[in-house]
């Protein structure tokens, strides 16, 4: 009765017999593992030690005898080719030719000896002392026999010591032996008869079939000949050959050719001077079609057991898993949202610690679901702010890398309409130019602005009147306004006072804002209406256009500041210039705000406050607006290097420079300026601050080691902005940089200036 009692008490407390229990990883890795390695290593026995090994070596033997074969036959060869020779050399009738010394004569001999001989003897040359060729002739007349001559060179050189020599050599794409024969007549040498007998295919046919094996021939990291028809292993058989070449300990390495498979071995040609080789391939298709077969009964014993572990597995887990298929579904019903879910805790072991755990966060989740539904309403809060400075960071960036590619060719456009400004041109002429760097100063302004926009650029301010603005921008506009027929109302208000702002970033946003108007009212059947006024308020200025075009829809009001956002259709707008507008006005201390109701127009407000106190008209630490000369003084004795990478601004600095007297010198790279600068004296140095590779800092940094006094007078240009930490070097260097575009007379002035102080 006492021990019933206590077993009760035992399992009211859900207390479990103590007993040994394996961790969940014991019980799933440790029969997987068994059967894997125990399969494997049946596979890798039976492969590697019944195959591998005697396939091997059978190839190593196969084409070490072949080896042997191929350079035996092509010795015998040669000599063959020695003894044939010299008996052409011996013969009276060939003497006698040689004892004249007669060119003409000699080549008709040479021409019926290649008759006579056969096919492939495809050139003969007759040289006399110091290898000096005095006759040629050959079957084939796409052969050099000066390229021959030379080839043999090595050979000839040994027969005029009185015995004969051969050698293997390439003459253009083909190889050949070239048997060199000394003449001798009276007992003195009169000179030596050199043929080129051809290794051609029938030559390379007889040796495969004396060695069983496929050959190719390989001369200068190219193959010459080969009784292989697929060319495709062809690169890799001469970077074999390259990796053997030299060395004594050669190994035998697999190449393929189309579909067959091929070991191969590379050695040098035993009678040669040159870097003439081949490689011997030994096809083995046949053992591995063996392999192959054993592959597959190897495959299907394997499968077999792993089909039979996989079973046994599978049923282990099914049954070991069942605890966690439970946390599964109670994982399940927490996600959706029933935080009351428990897991029942059956064993000690790791997933019984699992489902502790686990009900222990369930616990957590339920007391923090509170808390993140707050924080979540605190983020939705500060999203809507952060969507608008994101878009206008990633816009900024845009715009400033497409602004400053700009730069280079307006600095081109301006410079060279000005150079031929200066060349003296008609009326109508001068005319058109002044339009086109009207046009070009227009893109500089813009571009400016841009840069501006992406907080890159530091705006030019100075005191300017609205309403002056206002017109400048109208007259910019007039052609536009006029053609669209759209009525232009004015309301200035004549007593706004001037304030601080940068006058072709603020026209810039008018501009937007009259074209976007523009393209609203072109649908409007009573004809167009844009009606602009200005107001003067406490600490403001106010400007207000409003158009009776087609409006803005409520839906797409709250968006038309973002970056890329239009309305218009496709190919109609870019969406970048309200986005523009609202950077430039922010940039200023000032709001832009929007009305509009769908159908009755829009209406676009700007607030710029008229007090800024403490700022003043921003200017570059970097750069100086210089006073120009006003007189030219021609200094023909100075010399100018200039150093950039643009061709056309080398071009106009070359032009704007040498028209006025000056010696000038250009260069676009930075080693390059560094040994003109270090050789020769220059009274002034122009570098571009972005050179690529070196950079204009690193090219004044190098010139000021090597010669102090050549950075003296040393003038940067850029058409990009300048970092601080750019900045605070021409600080510290005391010297200038010219942002471009620059006009040429700004740029003369500079120039001129700098000479003279």
């Amino acid at each position: 009765m006492k021990k019933r009692s206590l077993d009760l008490i035992f399992k009211s407390r859900n207390y479990l017999p103590i007993s040994f229990h394996l961790s969940f990883q014991a019980k799933v890795i440790i029969p997987v593992v068994a059967l894997l390695v125990f399969f494997l290593a049946i596979i890798v026995w039976l492969v590697n030690g019944r195959i591998t090994d005697q396939f091997e070596e059978e190839t190593r033997q196969t084409l070490s005898t072949a080896e042997a074969v191929f350079r035996n036959s092509f010795e015998i060869r040669t000599r063959n080719l020695i003894l044939r020779y010299q008996g052409v050399a011996n013969e009276p009738r060939f003497k006698a030719v040689a004892q004249l010394s007669d060119s003409r004569t000699m080549t008709v001999q040479l021409k019926e000896l290649l008759n006579e001989i056969g096919q492939e003897a495809k050139a003969m040359i007759f040289t006399i002392e110091n290898n000096t060729l005095l006759a040629g002739a050959t079957s084939d007349a796409s052969m050099n026999l000066r390229e021959f001559h030379t080839r043999s060179s090595i050979a000839i050189g040994q027969a005029s010591e009185g015995k004969p020599a051969a050698d293997t050599i390439v003459v253009g794409q083909s190889l050949f032996t070239a048997i060199s024969v000394p003449v001798i007549v009276n007992d003195a040498l009169a000179g030596v008869l050199t043929i080129g007998e051809l290794i051609g295919p029938s030559a390379a046919q007889e040796l495969k079939l004396l060695t069983r094996a496929e050959i190719v021939f390989l001369a200068s990291d190219h193959v010459a000949l080969s009784t292989v028809k697929n060319s495709d292993s062809f690169p890799e058989l001469i970077r074999i050959y390259n990796r053997q070449n030299g060395h004594t300990n050669r190994r035998i390495e697999g190449v393929a050719a189309g579909e067959e498979h091929f070991l191969c071995l590379a050695g040098n040609f035993p009678v040669s001077s040159g870097k003439i080789g081949y490689v011997l391939l030994s096809s083995y298709e046949n053992a591995l079609q063996r392999k192959r077969e054993t592959q597959q009964t190897l495959t299907l014993i394997s499968l077999a057991g792993i089909l039979f572990s996989s079973l046994l597995i599978w049923v282990l887990i099914r049954k070991i898993t069942r605890p966690l298929r439970d946390l599964r579904d109670s994982a399940e019903a927490v996600g959706r949202g029933d935080f009351s879910r428990r897991v029942e805790v059956e064993s000690r072991d790791e997933c019984g610690e699992l489902a502790t755990v686990f009900n222990q966060m369930t616990e957590n989740l339920k007391t923090s679901q509170s808390e993140v539904q707050q924080a979540m309403q605190s983020l939705k809060d500060t999203q809507s702010q952060l969507i608008q400075t994101e878009k206008l960071s990633a816009m900024g960036k845009f715009v400033a890398g497409i602004a400053h590619e700009l730069n280079n060719p307006l600095t081109g456009v301006i410079g060279f309409s000005q150079m031929l400004q200066e060349s003296g041109i008609s009326e109508k002429q001068e005319n058109l130019l002044n339009r086109i760097i009207g046009s070009a100063e227009r893109c500089r302004k813009i571009v400016q602005s841009l840069l501006s926009f992406s907080r890159r650029y530091r705006p030019e301010r100075k005191l300017v009147d609205v309403n002056d603005l206002l017109e400048s921008a109208l007259e910019i506009l007039n052609y536009e306004l006029t053609t669209s027929n759209l009525q232009v109302l004015t309301e200035l208000s004549p007593d706004l006072p001037e304030i601080l702002m940068d006058p072709h970033q603020i026209r810039q946003v008018f501009l937007n804002i009259i074209s976007n108007a523009v393209q609203a009212t072109e649908e409007n059947r009573d004809g167009g209406r844009l009606q602009i006024s200005t107001q003067g308020m406490k600490d403001q200025i106010r400007i207000r256009f409003q158009d009776n075009g087609i409006g803005i829809s409520l839906e797409d009001l709250p968006n038309i500041f973002n970056p890329f956002f239009t309305t218009k259709p496709v190919g109609s707008g870019t969406g970048l210039g309200l986005s523009l507008a609202y950077g430039i006005v922010r940039e200023h201390g000032g709001s832009i705000t929007a009305e509009s109701q769908p159908g009755q127009g829009a209406a676009f407000t700007i607030e710029l406050p008229s007090i800024q106190s403490g700022m003043e008209t921003e200017k570059s630490s970097a750069t100086e607006h210089l006073e120009p000369v006003q007189q030219f003084i021609p200094r023909t004795e100075k010399k100018i290097l200039v150093i950039d990478d643009e061709e056309s601004i080398l071009e106009l600095i070359r032009e704007a420079l040498v028209t006025r007297g000056y010696k000038v010198d250009t260069v676009g790279d930075g080693d390059s300026a560094l040994e003109l600068a270090g050789n020769n004296f220059y009274d002034l140095v122009v570098c571009d601050w972005k050179i690529p590779g070196t950079g204009g800092q690193k090219i004044y940094e190098q010139l000021r080691l090597i010669k102090p006094e050549a950075v003296e007078h040393f003038l940067f240009i850029t058409g990009d902005v300048l970092s601080q930490n750019a900045e605070q070097f021409l600080r510290n260097e005391a010297k200038l940089c010219l942002l471009k575009p620059f006009s040429v007379d700004e740029f003369r002035s500079t120039i001129e200036k700098m000479l003279t102080t």
